[in-house]
């Protein structure tokens, strides 16, 4: 499911329902979430199955991430580094997937200063960067033949 967006996309009149009541609900799949009005008002929100379990799934993520977030402002305030399988054991699933990684840089003011196993990174300030020609000689790039065709 590509987007979670529980906003009505049909609506229906309650008189519709208890009379087409079969076409309505053989067309929730599409339409996703369909509104169940009364005399201008929302009475009720039928949706999809699939979106039904999507919703229910991320409301049970969100439990897990609002039982966590004690411990990690804790860690953040004392500024605890929390290795990967804290996050893993918690059930917070990390995506090991860096444009995900630069998104998150590009979008909040973080330096990273210490890698996952705690030692500081060097300082990109200290690399001096310079670029020497280098000449090869063609000779070099013989291949041995008989060390090409040896079989284990």
């Amino acid at each position: 499911m590509d987007s979670l967006n529980p906003t009505p996309t049909a609506e229906v009149t309650h008189r519709t329902l208890k009379n087409e009541q079969g076409r309505v609900f053989r067309e929730i799949d599409a339409a996703r979430v369909v509104a169940v009005r009364n005399r201008g008002r929302i009475d009720g929100i039928l949706m999809a199955p699939s979106m039904f379990d999507a919703l229910r799934s991320r409301a049970a993520a969100a439990e897990r991430l609002l039982a966590a977030l004690p411990l990690l402002i804790a860690a953040a305030r004392s500024e605890v580094a929390i290795p990967s399988e804290t996050f893993q054991a918690l059930g917070i699933g990390g995506r090991d997937d860096w444009r995900a990684l630069n998104e998150l840089l590009a979008s909040v003011p973080v330096t990273i200063t210490h890698g996952e196993d705690g030692h500081p990174l060097p300082k990109a300030s200290d690399v001096v960067l310079q670029h020497i020609p280098v000449e090869e000689d063609d000779e070099e790039l013989v291949v041995d033949a008989d060390a090409a065709t040896t079989v284990a």
